[in-house]
């Protein structure tokens, strides 16, 4: 069954790609509420934007292009792979995410 083999490779490389798009503000779209627009990449034009939606976007695109490439993969080429990697590079991901946000919950 090849979902059972690529649904771990995307959400660990949803979690991957979510960390550094977070920190970098990597959005691909930004919803401004105050006037109900959306804009390409992180702009601000008038009050707080929505940059949530874009970096999701971001995260999902990216983990649709690294499952894609781990289903071209021959399944003997992936049992190589420690399994370990599906919950250690999701935990790193939010250790980080925990760690960019600490200015938040410390003063």
């Amino acid at each position: 069954m090849i979902s059972a083999r690529l649904l771990p490779v995307f959400s660990a490389a949803f979690a991957v790609i979510y960390a550094p798009a977070l920190y970098f503000n990597w959005a691909l779209v930004t919803y401004q509420p105050a006037i109900r627009e959306w804009d390409f990449g992180p702009l601000t034009k008038s009050g707080p934007p929505m940059f949530w939606y874009g970096i999701v976007l971001t995260s999902f695109i990216g983990a649709c292009i690294v499952t894609l490439l781990a289903a071209l993969l021959p399944e003997h080429a992936s049992r190589r792979v420690w399994s370990g990697l599906t919950w250690l590079l999701p935990v790193a991901a939010l250790i980080f995410i925990a760690y960019i946000l600490r200015p938040y919950f410390v003063t």
